[in-house]
Formats: structure tokens, sequence, C-alpha cells
């Protein structure tokens, strides 16, 4: 684990490696060395190791969500089910990212019911998640104008250095032809990025 805590993954690959020789069912090894092959961007490997982990232990929802996040552009739907099966075992904060990785998925998928549904999930764990508040407030955008400036403004209180939520706004204030505010946000954007 040293090597893996310190970011030297191919030190860590070759530990984990040894150990997986002597013990194959070594769940905790089998994960990490998927992590370090994924940060080394070596994925197939990463994915076989990510597979292999929930061969030995099914109920593992860290594989299933880092499996899901190599496959979520490749693989769409299988990623969906490994994020699902990912939050079956564990809907905690811990695994927040498989509720907002789920919905950008259906989001592409133009399925923004469950896409809203993940979102509003995210924001029972942690009300004042800026990027689930963006996110969300950009699908309000096509069918609630007020709700849409509600979840940007919650977005920017939440995190006054979320440059996306004041560039998202300002975007959406040129869209409904609010140039004033439009301008106030972007240059509030310009200024967080300085």
């Amino acid at each position: 684990m040293y090597y893996f805590n310190t970011n030297n993954y191919d030190y860590a690959v070759s530990d984990y490696t040894e150990l997986l020789k002597r013990q194959p069912d070594h769940v905790s090894s089998r994960l990490h060395r998927g992590l370090s092959y994924f940060y080394l961007e070596y994925y197939q490997d990463a994915l076989a190791d990510f597979s292999a982990t929930l061969h030995y232990d099914p109920s593992n929802w860290a594989a299933y969500y880092h499996r899901a996040c190599l496959l979520r552009t490749c693989n769409p739907s299988q990623a969906l089910k490994d994020f699902s099966i990912s939050l079956l075992i564990n809907p905690e904060y811990e695994n927040v990212g498989a509720y907002l990785h789920r919905a950008l998925i259906y989001c592409k998928q133009n399925q923004f019911e469950e896409a809203i549904a993940d979102y509003e999930a995210v924001l029972v764990l942690d009300r004042e998640h800026a990027p689930a508040l963006c996110n969300l407030a950009i699908i309000y955008m096509r069918k609630n104008v007020q709700k849409a400036l509600q979840l940007f403004s919650r977005a920017i209180e939440a995190e006054p250095t979320y440059v996306r939520a004041y560039f998202c706004r300002a975007y959406f204030y040129a869209q409904i032809n609010q140039l004033q505010q439009a301008y106030s946000d972007y240059t509030k954007s310009k200024k967080e990025t300085n």
C-alpha cells in the first residue's frame, strides 16, 4: 500500500502482482492493482482487475464503481448496470460519484427524469453539492426557468469559487435575454479563474 498511497503506481503494480501470485483471491490487492493500472492509463489491465475483484468478491461496491467509470463512454449500458449495483451495495456519501456518473449517462441518453433522481439523491447526501446543483439546473433550463435560476444560485452560494456555476448561469441569463445579469455572472466567472 505504501507505493499506491505515494502515487508510485509502477512499483505498486509490481508489489500487488507479487502478492497475487501467492494469493490470487486477495481482493484488496487486486482492486488496488486495478486502480494503479487505471492511474497508469493501462485501462484493459485495470478493467481485468476490477472484473476479477468482482469474481472473488461480488459485493465489492468500489470495483463496480471503478469498472463503470472505465466503461462509461465505450459501454454505457454496462456502466449503468455497474453504477446501479454499486449504489445498491453502498448508497452512502463515499459512493456519491456513482450517482453523479450515472446521472451524466442518463443525460446523454436523454433520460432526464432518471438523471434528476440521481442528482436529487446526491443532494440528500450533501445539500450543498455544487456540481450536482449546477447539473440539475442545466436540466431544468429546458422546462422551469425559475427552478433553474434557483439551483444555479444555490450552487454559487454553496461554493462561491465554482466558476462553472457562474458561467452556466450567465449563459442561461443570455438565453432568456437578461443580458445585464449575464454580463455580471460572466464577469464574476472571469474573476474566479484569475
